[in-house]
C-alpha cells in the first residue's frame, strides 16, 4: 500500500467515525500533495459539507468538477450550492449539466425536481446563471502577464500619489482607507478581475508604499512623544494594507 493510498484509507476512515474535522485535514494533505487529483478534491468537500462549511466545500467540489466534470462531481457541487448556499439558479443548472454527462443519473434528477418545485420555473433564470458560470470559470485561469504587469503599474502610480495627498491631509486614518480601497480595486481591475493575484500585487504595492511613509510619521510622532498620533500611525498602516488586498481579492 503506497502513502497517497494510506492517506486516502485514513481520511475515509475519519469520514465513517464521523471525525469531520480530521478527515478534512487529511484530504487537505492529499490535494496540497497533489492538486490535480478529482478524487481527494472531491473527499475534501464531503468532509467539509458535513462541518457545513459550505464555501469551502463548494470551492472544493468545484475544483473536482473542473478536473473530472462527471454527473457525480456536478452533482455534488451542485448539492452545496443549494443547500448550503441557497444559490438555486446556478446549482439547477450543474445539474442539467450532470445529466447532459449521465441522463440516468438519479440523484441529479431528483434534486433537479425538486428545485424546480421549490423555486418555481418562472423564477429560474438560465442565462443569468449561465453568466455567473462563466464569470467563476474565467476566475479559474491564471492572469495573464501582461495584465499583471498593468495591474502592477497602476497600483504603484495610484499609491504614489495617495502617498502625495496623505503627506498633506490632515486626516491619515479616513486617508489610508481610502488609499487602499481604491489601489485594491484599481489594481483588479487592471488586473481583468479579482482573486489572489491582483490581491497580491496591490497588497504589496501598498505595503511597499505605504507602510514606509507611516513609519516616516510614526518616526515624527514618537519624537514628539505624541501617543495618539503614534497609535493613529499603526491604524493607518493596517488599513491601507488590509483594505486593498480584501477589495482586490474581492472585485468581480
Amino acid at each position: 500500500m503506497d502513502d497517497t493510498t494510506a492517506r486516502y484509507d485514513v481520511g475515509k476512515g475519519h469520514l465513517r467515525a464521523k471525525q469531520f474535522a480530521e478527515a478534512t485535514a487529511a484530504f487537505q494533505s492529499l490535494v496540497e500533495a497533489d492538486p490535480g487529483d478529482a478524487e481527494a478534491w472531491q473527499l475534501l468537500g464531503a468532509s467539509q459539507s458535513q462541518e457545513k462549511n459550505w464555501v469551502s466545500a463548494s470551492s472544493a467540489f468545484r475544483k473536482a468538477e473542473t478536473l473530472e466534470p462527471s454527473a457525480r462531481n456536478r452533482y455534488n457541487l451542485a448539492v452545496a450550492l443549494s443547500e448550503g448556499l441557497s444559490r438555486h439558479d446556478e446549482a439547477r443548472l450543474y445539474l442539467e449539466r450532470a445529466l447532459e454527462a449521465d441522463p440516468s443519473h438519479a440523484p441529479s434528477k431528483e434534486l433537479l425536481a425538486q428545485l424546480v418545485a421549490r423555486t418555481a420555473a418562472p423564477e429560474y433564470d438560465a442565462r443569468q446563471a449561465q453568466v455567473q458560470i462563466q464569470q467563476i470559470e474565467r476566475q479559474r485561469g491564471p492572469v495573464p502577464l501582461a495584465r499583471k504587469l498593468l495591474g502592477g503599474f497602476v497600483a504603484t502610480v495610484v499609491s504614489i500619489v495617495a502617498c502625495g495627498i496623505w503627506w498633506i491631509f490632515p486626516f491619515r486614518v479616513l486617508v489610508a482607507f481610502g488609499a487602499g480601497w481604491l489601489v485594491g480595486l484599481l489594481t483588479a481591475k487592471a488586473c481583468g478581475r479579482g482573486g489572489q493575484t491582483a490581491a497580491r500585487i496591490s497588497g504589496w504595492t501598498s505595503a511597499v508604499f505605504f507602510i514606509p511613509l507611516c513609519g516616516w510619521f510614526l518616526y515624527r510622532d514618537a519624537l514628539q512623544g505624541n501617543t495618539w498620533n503614534i497609535l493613529l500611525d499603526i491604524l493607518a498602516m493596517y488599513l491601507s494594507v488590509s483594505q486593498s488586498y480584501k477589495i482586490a481579492l474581492n472585485t468581480e
